[in-house]
């Protein structure tokens, strides 16, 4: 997902409805698979398994790197509708923080701070 052209990695699981988000560097594979290993790791300390991970096409190369977890990439031009549902939601609800500060710049960091809160 991309705020104000700043990239960031969102998960949300389907069960319990635990939304992530993570700023990116990059979007490398390996940094990808990085910041996946870690929101793994954050579903196992509350007692989770993760088993199959839901991505679009962008992300079938991580299947090389995620051998833990079975990987389901969508079709070529398909999304994943919940995750989707969910990136609106953030978008929106920075959207409607963004519109009452008076600044018409602002900083990379603020947005990576304000991407984070309003994600809960």
């Amino acid at each position: 997902m991309y705020f104000n052209g700043i990239p960031f990695l969102t998960t949300v699981s389907q069960d319990i409805g635990f939304l992530t988000a993570e700023f990116l560097i990059n979007r490398s594979a390996a940094q990808l698979s990085n910041s996946l290993t870690k929101d793994l790791q954050c579903y196992a300390r509350g007692g989770f398994v993760v088993r199959v991970i839901m991505m679009d096409n962008e992300f079938a190369p991580l299947s090389d790197l995620l051998l833990v977890v079975e990987i389901d990439t969508t079709a070529a031009g398909e999304h994943v509708g919940l995750i989707e549902c969910q990136h609106r939601t953030i978008k929106g609800r920075a959207r409607g923080i963004v519109s009452e500060l008076r600044y018409s710049y602002f900083p990379t960091q603020l947005i990576i701070h304000h991407m984070m809160s309003s994600c809960g």
